[in-house]
C-alpha cells in the first residue's frame, strides 16, 4: 500500500504540474484515502505530508494547509509518546519545507520529547537558510539547548550565506560555530566547521583563505577534501595552472 500510495502521489503532482488539475485532485484525493487505511501513524503522516507538500508546490496552498491540519489533528489526538514526537516532527518539516514557519513554530509546541523537539528546531533552521531567512534561522540557536543543535544551526545557516556569495557574514558564522567546539564540545567539531568554512567560501577570491584553514587540520582525509574542492573550482574557473599546481602539492604531501 505504502508503495502504490507514493506512485499515485507523483503521478498526481506530475498531472498538476502540468496543468491537469481535475485529474491530479483526484488521484491526490485517492492517495489520501490509501494514507487513511494506514495503521502505522509514521507512515501515515510522511504520506499526508507528502501529498500536502506536492499539493503546495503545484499551487494549491488552501488545500495544503488543510491537508496539514487534518493530519496535525489525528496525530495530536494519539498518546505522547515518542511516536508521537517523530510524526510531529514530520510535519513540522513539511511544514518548513514549503515555508510555513509560524505553523511549524507553533506546532513545534507539542513535540513532547526534548530530543525531537531539539532536533526540530535545526530541521526548521535549515528550511530557514535555505530559503534565505538567515537571521530567523539564526534566531533559533536562542531557543535551542543542546550546543550540538546550536552547532547545526550556526554551520547550517554558514553554507547558505556562503552559497548566497554573503562570504564575510558567513565567515562571522562559522566563527561562532568555531567558538562552540573550542569550549563545549569534542576536536572532531573543530575540524567538521572548518572544513564547512573552507569549502563553502571556495571562490577564486578566496582560494588562500581555503587553503590557510585547510592547513589548521591535522586529519589528513578531510584536508584531502578541501584541496580537492578547491581544484575543482579552480577547474571549473579555468583556471587550470593553478589547479595542476595544487595537485602537484597534494602530492608531495602524500
Amino acid at each position: 500500500p505504502v508503495v502504490k500510495a507514493n506512485l499515485f502521489c507523483e503521478i498526481a503532482t506530475l498531472m498538476a504540474r502540468l496543468g491537469d488539475w481535475g485529474q491530479g485532485r483526484k488521484i491526490f484525493s485517492r492517495t489520501l484515502q490509501i494514507a487513511d487505511l494506514f495503521s502505522d501513524m509514521l507512515e501515515r503522516t510522511r504520506l499526508f505530508c507528502s501529498v500536502a507538500k506536492n499539493i503546495a508546490k503545484a499551487g494549491n496552498t488552501g488545500w495544503a494547509v488543510h491537508i496539514f491540519q487534518e493530519i496535525s489533528s489525528f496525530v495530536l489526538k494519539q498518546d505522547k509518546d515518542l511516536f508521537q514526537s517523530a510524526a510531529l516532527s514530520e510535519i513540522v518539516d513539511s511544514l518548513s519545507e514549503i515555508g510555513y514557519f509560524e505553523q511549524a513554530l507553533t506546532l513545534m509546541t507539542h513535540i513532547s520529547d526534548s530530543s525531537y523537539r531539539q532536533w526540530t528546531f535545526t530541521l526548521i533552521a535549515t528550511h530557514m537558510a535555505q530559503q534565505q531567512h538567515f537571521e530567523e534561522a539564526l534566531s533559533l540557536t536562542t531557543r535551542v539547548k543542546r550546543v550540538q543543535a546550536q552547532f547545526k544551526i550556526l554551520t547550517t545557516v554558514g553554507r547558505a550565506l556562503a552559497k548566497a556569495k554573503q562570504i564575510p557574514k558567513a565567515q562571522q558564522i562559522f566563527e561562532q560555530a568555531l567558538v562552540l567546539t573550542h569550549h563545549y564540545m569534542p576536536p572532531i567539531f573543530e575540524t567538521l566547521a572548518l572544513v564547512d568554512m573552507a569549502i563553502s567560501i571556495v571562490e577564486p577570491q578566496n582560494y588562500e583563505q581555503s587553503l590557510m584553514i585547510a592547513h589548521q587540520i591535522t586529519n589528513e582525509r578531510h584536508k584531502s577534501t578541501i584541496f580537492s574542492e578547491i581544484v575543482c573550482a579552480m577547474a571549473a574557473a579555468k583556471d587550470y595552472e593553478q589547479a595542476f599546481l595544487l595537485i602537484q602539492q597534494m602530492q608531495s604531501t602524500d
